[in-house]
């Protein structure tokens, strides 16, 4: 590749190639890898910006990153500093590969992922810099994925890549070696984990350690708060839920606070030890004003994660007590509030004495939290409907792949009092509601919610309600992909005060009224125009509530393409996935519904093809025998059931979903000796291979006659 005319334009180095330095030396290409391994190469001023498209070329403006191919990131600007600064030192590819980062005060550095949207902070000291000449290959610290690999080929290291857009960067003098280089450490230090026990620790002797551990949280805070905040820290907890000797009899509130995180990357993190489920049951006065197990008030509290704890509510006392309360130091104010707390994992119950009390309660000022996997359940007395699995009061907060069951009164509710704010794009998907006192999932006010891929089932009132609240609205609510069957009242309710709806790909099945829309505003597609409400939608097995579809369902590929709605400037979610992770779509269209047919058709296998017992009549009954049933195309979805022909074989499950493994065992009492043959067959309806036999065979052998030993003769 030449140069252009006007000596201003660096591009891709090639064999034959030549490189510009200041305007005046020129190399072949060859010439200048031989020159720069001898060091001889002539001193370079400064690089010239490439401004020349090939292919997909951008020029990167000043704070864009470099990314070479998994190599070393830094600015456009940084990149001319090295060479006018000869003490400057690399900067190393901040944590990610795919990311653009900006530089702040010189020494922190923002990254976000590409790929899930990830992002946080990274900061290192001069130390830490003098020495980071290598490369940094990660993967991002959310989604896991890996990204490009160190490449030895010259013309790959040149390439850096920035989301859709590609381009290209000189390698230019002193360039270091290729070799992967292990992550540094962020300047705040490397994170500490503590460890508690309440059945085995001591706050006394114990250090904190997995060995010797201390026996309460409030221990384990302290040590924590002593450490300070945005350390990354770890406080992990051991316990058995239903051994009531190690559950721990506490509760932390505003004066009792976590040292917070700073970026997502960096959260202070409570958490159960492997293999452990902690239990935190208060005493009855709980913690804060309103006597909850965790309460936290003021925007201090942030980037915290609670992870696989259980919060029991059961000696709770005050009228407002809740398991989970995130509020504002100043009421209603989203700047003066907890934000970025995860509670993931856990589970949340019996919180059921007062008659305002919550599994998880956000007035109108958190924001940007997640609930993430976690069990709502048994919150509030019987007959109280305004007691409910979660109340989210507050803005752009996530609830994703939950289950709240068996509260007196929604099983999440988005509701807030305040005029402002009141949960203005918040987010509810792949998440379940079912069996609750009032409605599976409600809206009551605020402007653009979004819920989709949830499932609502049997709730005392409605599936899912769009209703103004308390003098509010409800406005410009997508409600998109859901399921909701066999509620009492409605499938989906849709009152006055709910302006600006969109209902798309709904299922509703079998409720009391399936769609019930007494007054309000739906924009697009009500009733029978991309949802359904009539037609059986032929789940996989509706009796027992497996609302996948079958292949041959009515509800295949005949959707809206709502992928541009959830990826809007809103909410920008990617990708889009069912309640499975199931890429949508699949097939032509997107299916109706929490639940996308897979393409990939199941494939049942079962291993052994026979089985073989023998016994002594009258004797013991032989060992059971496993039965491995796969799906060898790892759909997930694969739903089968067993059957047998012989009533002295039983088999350990009759029916299931996925990968398992069953037992076969038999009973030979009141049998006779002979050869016993029978047949299981399972069958996994749309699955190839389906359906499948395992042969058995019993034998039953007469009882040896007294006094005679084998090969012997009679005394």
């Amino acid at each position: 590749m030449g140069l252009t005319n006007t000596g201003e334009v660096l591009l891709e180095p090639l064999p034959g190639s030549r490189l510009v330095v200041v305007g005046e030396v020129s190399l072949p290409w060859r010439q200048y890898v031989k020159a720069a391994a001898a060091n001889q190469l002539p001193p370079i001023m400064r690089v010239r910006q490439l401004f020349e498209a090939y292919e997909h070329t951008i020029a990167p403006c000043e704070d864009h990153v470099m990314v070479p191919a998994g190599q070393r990131a830094v600015t456009w600007r940084e990149l001319k500093e090295r060479f006018l600064d000869p003490g400057y030192k690399y900067f190393p590819q901040a944590t990610h590969l795919h990311e653009v980062v900006r530089v702040i005060d010189g020494q922190m550095i923002r990254w976000s992922c590409l790929l899930c949207s990830q992002w946080g902070f990274e900061a290192y000291t001069i130390d830490t810099l003098a020495a980071t000449t290598h490369l940094v290959t990660h993967r991002c610290v959310k989604c896991s994925a890996p990204r490009w690999k160190p490449q030895l080929d010259r013309r790959t290291f040149i390439r850096w890549g920035l989301g859709a857009g590609l381009g290209y960067s000189a390698w230019i003098a002193n360039f270091p070696p290729l070799k992967e280089y292990p992550f540094v450490p962020p300047a705040w230090g490397v994170p500490t984990t503590f460890y508690v026990d309440f059945l085995n620790g001591n706050d006394t002797t114990g250090t904190g350690t997995s060995g010797a551990p201390w026996k309460t949280i409030e221990k384990g805070r302290q040590a924590l708060a002593a450490r300070g905040a945005n350390n990354g820290d770890t406080l992990l907890a051991r316990g058995t839920d239903g051994t009531t000797s190690t559950y721990y009899p506490e509760a932390f509130g505003p004066s009792t606070l976590f040292p917070a995180g700073n970026a997502d990357n960096n959260r202070t993190v409570i958490a159960a030890d492997t293999g452990h489920t902690p239990v935190i049951r208060s005493l009855a006065a709980g913690a804060g004003s309103f006597g909850c197990i965790i309460h936290t008030n003021t925007s201090a509290q942030q980037y915290l994660h609670f992870r696989g704890l259980v919060l029991d509510g059961v000696n709770l006392t005050n009228n407002e007590a809740d398991c989970y309360r995130l509020d504002a130091s100043t009421t209603d104010t989203p700047s003066t509030a907890a934000h970025h707390m995860r509670i993931q994992t856990s589970t949340l119950r019996n919180n059921d004495i007062g008659s305002l009390s919550q599994g998880v309660f956000y007035d109108s000022g958190p924001h940007d939290n997640e609930i993430i996997s976690c069990t709502l359940r048994d919150n509030g007395p019987a007959g109280n409907t305004l007691c409910h699995g979660t109340y989210i009061g507050g803005p752009d907060n996530l609830t994703q792949g939950c289950d709240a069951f068996g509260n007196s009164g929604n099983g999440y509710q988005e509701f807030a009092s305040a005029s402002s704010d009141i949960g203005d794009r918040n987010v509810l998907r792949k998440n379940r509601g079912r069996s609750n006192g009032a409605s599976g999932i409600f809206f009551g006010n605020g402007t653009s919610k979004l819920a989709y891929y949830n499932r609502v089932e049997d709730n005392s009132t409605s599936g899912m309600s769009i209703r103004s609240s308390g003098g509010n609205s409800v406005v410009n609510s997508f409600v998109l992909n859901n399921t909701s069957v066999a509620n009492a009242v409605n499938g989906f309710t849709h009152t006055s005060g709910a302006t600006g709806t969109t209902l798309k790909n709904n299922i509703a099945f079998s409720n009391g009224t399936n769609f019930a829309n007494t007054g309000g505003t739906i924009t697009s597609n009500t009733n029978n125009t991309w949802n359904l409400s009539i037609t059986d939608p032929l789940f996989t097995d509706f009796a027992a509530r497996n609302l996948h579809l079958q292949t041959g369902s009515p509800c295949k590929d005949v959707g809206a393409n709502v992928a541009s709605t959830i990826n809007s400037g809103t909410w920008a979610l990617t990708p889009l996935t069912d309640t499975d992770g199931v890429s949508v779509p699949q097939g032509l269209a997107t299916d109706l519904g929490a639940f996308e047919i897979p393409t990939t058709i199941a494939v049942l296998s079962r291993s052994p093809a026979t089985l073989t017992y023998v016994a002594s009549q009258g004797g013991s009954n032989p060992a059971a025998q496993p039965i491995t049933i796969t799906d060898t195309a790892s759909t997930g979805t694969m739903s089968w059931s067993i059957t047998d022909t012989a009533t002295w074989l039983t088999v350990s499950s009759s029916s299931g979903i996925g990968d398992a493994v069953v037992t076969a065992s038999v009973n030979i009492s009141g049998l006779t000796a002979a050869v016993y043959n029978a047949t299981i067959t399972i069958t996994a309806p749309g699955a190839t291979g389906s359906p499948a036999t395992v042969a058995v065979t019993l034998t039953v052998l007469p009882t040896a006659s007294p006094g005679h030993r084998h090969g012997g003769r009679f005394r």
